[in-house]
């Protein structure tokens, strides 16, 4: 029987030898580019939950054994708390690095915002055109 392309619901094409009931025989798969951009939307999400989990991990278990453990039994300076805050915080500062990084629009995006704040890190270039320097 002649071979045919069947497609797959995630996107993928296999080849079928035209067994009877659709069974496949011998099956190639190869990944498209819906896949593709799939799995990098996936590994930049796990970045930044991962990131975010670094980051408020410590604020978090700090806040939970005080909890439990009391603040006359547990004392903890103030300064280390502040530091717990701060790492935090920074979370927000790494979001936007992060996805600047790993998505091309955002990366323009995040660049002629920058270009629009900090017009010294731009340079004409006697072509007509700027020429960047983030």
């Amino acid at each position: 029987m002649a071979g045919f392309t069947e497609k797959l619901p995630g996107g993928g094409a296999t080849l079928s030898d035209g067994a009877p009931g659709g069974m496949t025989g011998g099956t190639s798969t190869r990944p498209s580019k819906g896949w593709r951009a799939e799995h990098k939307a996936a590994r930049t999400l796990g970045i930044i939950m991962g990131v975010f989990l670094l980051c408020w991990l410590p604020f978090f278990l700090w806040y939970v054994i005080t909890t439990l453990c009391g603040e006359e039994a547990c004392p903890c300076p103030d300064v280390v708390i502040t530091v717990l805050f701060w790492i935090g915080y920074f979370n927000s500062t790494l979001n936007p690095l992060i996805y600047a990084y790993f998505n091309r629009d955002f990366r323009e995006a995040f660049r002629n915002t920058l270009q629009s704040l900090l017009p010294c890190f731009v340079r004409r270039s006697p072509y007509g055109h700027s020429v960047y320097y983030v």
